[in-house]
């Protein structure tokens, strides 16, 4: 069964030549490895080509002009010819057993969908952080990004062809986007709690924004989209878990109002909080969802940034 892993580089030069060896230390050996160039500034593309007249002879490397991983990625899958994806970043590195691990898991049932894993996180102060998998509900795990990350699972192609990839028109909630879409092309999900995939922080070369509020206005435009689809699609479905739903929009729309109080009270008119149960979780507490519910997210927000400013 061959893997293609897909590496979209930018101005990575201090790090492929780590990621690749990562890649060909495999113990799984059916594996095509290509890289796609994505306007490097630095000296990224002399070295991935100076690594394929040295050492890896068969790697493959692509250009891509259009900004962004997105559009990196699909030109990867443009030309991938494994039956299975595994996107990395160029920074993250896979454990040895990584890919040969989870195509186990495959083969022992013939599973067809994406695996959703684990995955080690370095930060910059050396702390490391688990990410943590919600395995109960597979929709709320995609939908509150308990789901794995782009580089800890792995991807049935044809599943990323059906839903035509990724959206290369966004800047962030990427990976969530391309999951919801997935779930509702009823893509079937399987989960792996073993941690095999390292991803590191790095200070610089990472996307960062100066108005945080464009971050999670997106993730709550991705979110809405697919509230409004899955509840067409799996009304019953959508009514069992429905207050999960709620309870993690209303906390992500109570960081948007620290940023932008306007645009937090016009995505929550657009959403439908109707018998909604205070419940804890995601940030809110038990009191905290109470006083929501009693005071009404308008009132609640605005108190709570008069109380800030005190």
């Amino acid at each position: 069964m061959l893997v293609s892993v897909i590496i979209p580089c930018y101005n990575v030069v201090d790090y492929i030549e780590e990621c690749l060896q990562s890649v060909y230390n495999q113990d799984y050996s059916s594996l095509e490895v290509i890289c796609v160039d994505n306007n490097s500034s630095d000296s990224t593309l002399k070295k991935l080509n100076q690594l394929k007249t040295d050492r890896y002879k068969e790697l493959i490397i692509l250009e891509e002009p259009k900004k962004g991983a997105n559009a990196a990625r699909n030109k990867g899958l443009q030309h991938a010819r494994g039956e299975w994806i595994q996107f990395l970043d160029a920074d993250d590195l896979l454990l040895p057993d990584k890919i040969s691990s989870q195509i186990r898991q495959i083969s022992l049932n013939g599973f067809s969908g994406f695996i959703a894993a684990t995955a080690i996180r370095n930060k910059i102060n050396g702390e490391q952080m688990l990410y943590e998998l919600y395995q109960e509900q597979p929709a709320i795990a995609v939908f509150t990004g308990r789901a794995g990350t782009t580089c800890s699972n792995l991807w049935e192609k044809k599943w990323l062809d059906k839903i035509n990839g990724w959206d290369e028109s966004i800047q962030s909630s990427q990976e969530a986007d391309l999951m919801l879409r997935l779930v509702l092309a009823d893509c079937p999900i399987q989960f792996d709690s073993t941690p095999l995939t390292l991803l590191r922080d790095r200070e610089t070369g990472q996307i960062s924004q100066t108005d945080p509020s464009k971050r999670w206005i997106q993730l709550l435009h991705t979110r809405l989209h697919f509230i409004r689809e899955f509840r067409k699609k799996q009304p019953a479905a959508y009514k069992q878990q429905k207050n999960m739903f709620c309870t993690y929009l209303l906390s992500s729309l109570l960081v948007l109002a620290r940023y932008n109080r306007k645009k937090a009270l016009e995505y929550y008119n657009l959403l439908d909080f109707s018998g909604w149960k205070p419940q804890a979780g995601f940030g809110i507490s038990k009191s905290k969802a109470i006083l929501l519910q009693y005071l009404g997210f308008s009132l609640f927000t605005k108190l709570n940034l008069i109380r800030q400013d005190q």
